[in-house]
């Protein structure tokens, strides 16, 4: 029996589906027809030069932006209209410099949960001590201001605060840019253990490109797969 994704019903629907999505910006072609599936638990890597679209390019995914034509689809419903909310929630987005706000690092860590998004879960204390543990931070940086954090503090608080809303498909803008080598591959090493954790990974990272099952370039509007980095 096939479904109306055209997929058999004992095959599970991709988590992303980007449908023949083209999209200008002045004169320049940011994306021409650009197609991806990405199925549960994959980690997908994409590069390319400054300035080719690939920031846009989650911003679509998100919602922030639409497309041309084309449409993205997340768990099998479009990204537009009514439905973008509920999709956002779906998704964690983290840039590569992350505005994480004011206040301590707990606060930031906390304040998701008072939303109402996210009214169905629960702030876990213990969960944030592992991860803080995982990602090479010192628990006692969570009494710290946020204003006092270095960029590589910032960009794993935001990944971990991204984590603990349980996310199912997580959108990672260059976020191993300010790491040292060793906190690079802790973050690596999380998502590698993690095969329910579906990841769309922008970077010029070639470890973190080792680290994903697929690898593509995005030049001149198109997406093409790339056999290694």
């Amino acid at each position: 029996m096939i479904s109306e994704a055209g997929l058999s019903m004992t095959e599970s629907a991709p988590v992303l589906e980007l449908k023949h999505l083209s999209m200008r910006f002045g004169d320049k072609v940011l994306f021409r027809d650009l197609t991806l599936r990405v199925g549960e638990g994959e980690k997908i890597a994409v590069t390319g030069e400054s300035g080719c679209g690939k920031s846009t390019l989650l911003n679509l995914i998100i919602g922030f932006r639409r497309p041309d034509s084309g449409m993205v689809v997340v768990d099998g419903r479009e990204m537009a209209g009514d439905a973008v909310w509920a999709l956002r929630g779906r998704i964690g987005y983290v840039p590569q410099d992350p505005d994480l706000g004011g206040g301590l690092v707990r606060e930031i860590l906390e304040r998701p949960f008072a939303y109402r998004v996210n009214r169905e879960l629960a702030f876990d204390p213990g969960r944030v001590e592992e991860l803080f543990h995982e990602f090479r931070l010192e628990t006692g940086l969570m009494d710290q201001p946020v204003a006092r954090l270095s960029g590589g503090e910032k960009q794993r608080v935001a990944l971990i605060s991204s984590l603990l809303l349980k996310r199912k498909l997580y959108l990672l803008d260059e976020v191993t840019s300010s790491l040292d080598d060793m906190s690079r591959n802790a973050v690596f090493s999380y998502c590698r253990r993690r095969p329910d954790m579906t990841v769309i990974a922008v970077t010029h990272d070639r470890g973190l490109i080792t680290h994903c099952q697929r690898f593509f370039r995005l030049a001149e509007g198109e997406l093409e797969e790339m056999e290694d980095a």
